[in-house]
């Protein structure tokens, strides 16, 4: 029924709402920390410390409606969206077999298994969040479970001791505080058991197991309707050693003997992405044979070294994720040292330590050969966050390092400089304006953007043509720009004349802006200025007239200065050249050999 990665990629379906919902609950314990920082008694604290308590109460019962909103509606929705695709899949043995395939919408007993199987993963988010709290270590060494109201007032009353004691300064205890919520990550507690995992984690499992139930159901329904006792399981590369079985045709006795069906480190257990689906003999053709199989496991375990130790494929991955864990923890300890107003030298620090494991994250995929998923990082929707002030540390060009005495100057020169409070961009205005076509919307450019998902991309296509619509049917053409959220959600289209349009003041973080340029040129020295210093926006998009797209999108190691520096330099060059082919030919130039960490395509 189901592809690996789409398997994979359903799985995360959650990911983006317990990653805002730690955020925002670690964020919030660090703003009362930084907000009573200043008792320095500690009999203050006592008198204050019931209220402040009782705040954090009821901010916490606050994030977790807002964070987790979800509605039974909402559930089945995507779970039927995701079942009609795969269902959909088995049409062509029907064909064969000349038997009608019941349509999906009049499955009767599917429909009511979805209903239930949507049921019951929203009974589970929501005992997910009513068990959260921290895995502390405590004095013994030993690792303990803090609810988190519990661990609210514990934190604030060790904290507000040390400081008014003046055993510690507030910056060593906001330290400690940030690394103890980093290292343990927001999680959740099974109170029969004991056993707690990251809400992440249990978030993935619970919507997982429901999608066993449907495919179980779905498999079983078709193998009995074609009258076969034979399945084919999906290869799928990096899959563990003892799942072994991927790309092989088993009977039905064999899913639950061999495969392990319906086990926790079975197929379609805990972290598994293998799928099955009805085969029969004769008839179906399999996806690979036993030679081609026997080829791909061998590839698959032959280690290959790296810094002196050797990986499987299987071994590489489970690092890359590992990787991607550091990642994710260090830039939620860069965000909360911000938060609680962290000395400058310790925000560099870990925005360092940040950049470290990111370019080894980098190197390690390329040696593995293996594809890097920087989604997963940047799912925790904090943009470019490990991108700090420039220092001589970077490696920069000479040439950079020898106009530094002059940076003012050259800062003060250049026009990279961008003023809140009107927020335009603008396309050079020497070419004839391009009417904008059916075709053109129909045909606007697919562009896979860096740091986002192909079905985020996609989810920016279908953007860029509604912007397209939207320019023509109600703009006469003319420049019409929308900001995406986080979640991709556009708001109300700005309309602007026709070669600019603005903003005015921006709302939210980690926005993906998109516009068009009517006369089908590429990016514009204000379009650099709004992108270069709008911290709030992570990547800008060009849709052209014609249906053509370019980005700009900010790398985890973009830095604004060098930018600004860079374009300072090539200033003098536009000015004398002077013509609009020769103006793009230089900002194209620039933000191909750029150091500052911006990406681009066109």
């Amino acid at each position: 029924m189901f592809k690996p990665n789409e398997l994979e990629r359903f799985s995360l379906a959650f990911e983006p709402q317990m990653r805002a919902l730690e955020a925002r609950i670690m964020a919030d314990v660090i703003r009362r920390l930084k907000i009573n920082g200043e008792i320095t008694r500690a009999a203050d604290w006592q008198l204050h410390r019931a209220y402040e308590l009782g705040l954090s109460k009821r901010s916490i019962t606050k994030i977790i409606q807002q964070e987790m909103g979800l509605t039974y509606k909402q559930v089945k929705t995507m779970y039927r969206r995701v079942m009609q695709l795969g269902y959909s899949r088995d049409e062509k043995l029907y064909k064969y077999k000349g038997i009608a395939q019941i349509p999906f919408e009049d499955n009767e007993g599917l429909q009511q298994l979805i209903s239930a199987v949507a049921q019951q993963t929203c009974e589970t988010m929501q005992n997910i969040t009513q068990s959260l709290g921290f895995a502390v270590r405590q004095p013994d060494g030993r690792i303990g479970w803090s609810p988190i109201a519990q661990y609210y007032q514990q934190t604030m009353d060790g904290a507000m001791l040390d400081i008014a004691s003046g055993a510690f300064d507030y910056n060593t205890v906001l330290k400690r505080i940030v690394n103890e919520l980093t290292n343990s990550g927001l999680r959740t507690i099974d109170y029969a058991t004991g056993h707690k995992n990251r809400v992440n984690v249990a978030a993935r499992r619970a919507l997982m197991t429901g999608m066993s139930q449907l495919t179980a159901k779905v498999n079983e329904d078709n193998a009995e309707q074609l009258g076969t006792d034979h399945f084919e399981i999906e290869w799928h590369g990096g899959a563990r050693p003892d799942h072994w079985w991927g790309g092989m045709v088993v009977t039905r006795e064999e899913l639950y003997s061999k495969c392990g069906l319906g086990a926790v480190t079975g197929l379609c257990g805990v972290n598994c992405y293998h799928d099955y689906y009805p085969f029969i003999p004769g008839i179906s053709e399999r996806s690979y044979t036993d030679e081609e199989l026997a080829k791909m496991n061998r590839r698959e375990n032959t280690p290959v070294e790296y810094g002196g130790k050797e990986y499987t494929k299987y071994e590489a991955t489970q690092r890359q994720r590992r990787l991607e864990t550091t990642m994710r923890a260090q830039r939620e300890r860069i965000a909360l040292l911000k938060e609680g107003g962290a000395d400058e030298q310790d925000i560099i620090n870990a925005r360092a330590r940040y950049r470290l494991t990111s370019a080894e994250y980098a190197k390690f995929s390329k040696a593995m050969d293996i594809p890097q998923q920087r989604e997963r990082v940047y799912v925790d929707g904090l943009g470019n966050i490990g991108a700090g002030k420039y220092t001589p540390a970077q490696k920069i060009p000479k040439t950079v390092a020898e106009v530094k005495a002059k940076e003012p100057e050259i800062l003060a020169q250049s026009r990279l400089t961008y003023d809140a409070k009107r927020g335009i961009i603008n396309e050079k205005s020497n070419k004839p304006i391009i009417a904008i076509t059916d075709s053109a919307i129909q045909n606007v450019q697919y562009v896979g953007i860096y740091g986002y998902t192909e079905e985020q991309s996609k989810a920016i296509q279908r953007q860029h043509k509604e912007l397209l619509k939207i320019a023509r049917d109600k703009n006469n053409n003319f420049e019409v720009a929308l900001v995406l959220n986080n979640n991709l959600e556009a708001g109300n289209p700005l309309f602007g004349r026709d070669n600019d349009v603005e903003f005015g003041l921006l709302n939210g973080t980690n926005l993906t802006v998109l516009h068009n340029h009517p006369r089908g040129s590429g990016f514009s020295a204000n379009d650099l200025k709004f992108f270069c210093q709008c911290d709030q926006v992570k990547t800008l998009t060009i849709v052209k007239n014609n249906g053509q797209v370019e980005y700009i999108t900010k790398s985890e190691s973009f830095d604004p200065k060098i930018l600004s520096i860079e374009y300072a330099r090539m200033h003098k060059k536009m000015i004398k050249r002077g013509t609009i082919d020769e103006y793009d030919k230089l900002i194209n130039k620039l933000l191909i050999t750029s150091k500052s960490g911006v990406i681009w395509n066109e």
